[in-house]
C-alpha cells in the first residue's frame, strides 16, 4: 500500500509565507488492499487561509508535515 502526497504548489507557498499550513485528507476507509496507491486530497486554499494560524485542522484531516 502506498499513500501518495499531493505536491506543493504556489498556493502552499503563499500560505507558508503567511505562517499557515494546508491540511490533507488521508483516505483510511477502503485501505484494506495490500497493494495499491491511495491519493491524499488537499484542503481548500480559502479554508486554510481563513483558519487561524495555530488552529487544529478539521476533523479527519491532518497536516502532512506533522
Amino acid at each position: 500500500m502506498t499513500v501518495q502526497a499531493p505536491s506543493k504548489d504556489i498556493f502552499d507557498k503563499t500560505l507558508a509565507l503567511l505562517g499557515k499550513k494546508r491540511a490533507v485528507f488521508i483516505p483510511k476507509e477502503g485501505m484494506t488492499e495490500k497493494y495499491g496507491v491511495y491519493r491524499c486530497r488537499k484542503e481548500s486554499f480559502i479554508k486554510a487561509l481563513l483558519r487561524p494560524k495555530d488552529a487544529k485542522p478539521p476533523e479527519g484531516w491532518e497536516y502532512w508535515d506533522e
